[in-house]
């Protein structure tokens, strides 16, 4: 949902923009390396510890054997990014690495995370290891404010609208719902006739 914050993710870590990583929706794991990793958080601004200890966003990190990452309270924005150095290796299906539940294809074995569930991670690519600390300028974030304004464009069914809902739609506050999907947000707000 936030190609930036996921390529973003990766670069900090060393791998190809096209890598696995884990999204993170609204509430965050804990996650528990069994073995040295380097690893980025990215997106939504989660409050993250690693193993008891304050960590910063947008900057690559090093855990060792036996760490654990905890995802606190979120403060702004829906989806934060999980990059590991050298990708979660799940295979392809139908050309992504992505989980797509509903078809239950994709990551893996087509479901979501559940407790206990080990990821293995591929192999670095590239000659240059991972630097610990490097980080990805404030300046360059996105700014992932509590109230966003989203722009609505008309599109070729906008005439089907009654003008009274289309002022309500570009008036109103709205907030996402769960329902929330790749295929589409559904809002909660002033009802359109």
């Amino acid at each position: 949902m936030d190609g930036f914050a996921l390529r973003c993710a990766n670069r900090l870590v060393g791998n190809p923009d096209h890598a696995a990583a884990l999204e993170v929706t609204a509430v965050g794991p804990e996650l528990r390396f069994d073995q040295a990793t380097t690893f980025a958080v990215t997106g939504a601004e989660f409050r993250l510890s690693l193993n008891g200890h304050p960590v910063p966003p947008w900057t690559c990190l090093e855990a060792s054997p036996g760490s654990s990452l905890r995802f606190g309270q979120r403060t702004f924005g829906a989806r934060a990014y999980v990059a590991m150095a050298g990708g979660i290796d799940v295979p392809l299906a139908m050309g992504s690495r992505a989980t797509h539940l509903q078809s239950r294809i994709g990551g893996l074995d087509g479901r979501a995370l559940r407790k206990g569930d080990v990821l293995n991670l591929g192999m670095r690519v590239g000659s240059s290891a991972p630097s610990a600390g490097r980080t990805c300028p404030l300046e360059s974030r996105p700014n992932y404010r509590a109230c966003p304004t989203l722009h609505v464009i008309s599109g070729p069914h906008a005439d089907r609208f009654h003008r009274e809902a289309l002022e309500a739609l570009t008036s109103g506050a709205y907030q996402l719902t769960l329902q929330s999907d790749r295929m589409g947000y559904r809002l909660d707000g002033p009802a359109l006739n």
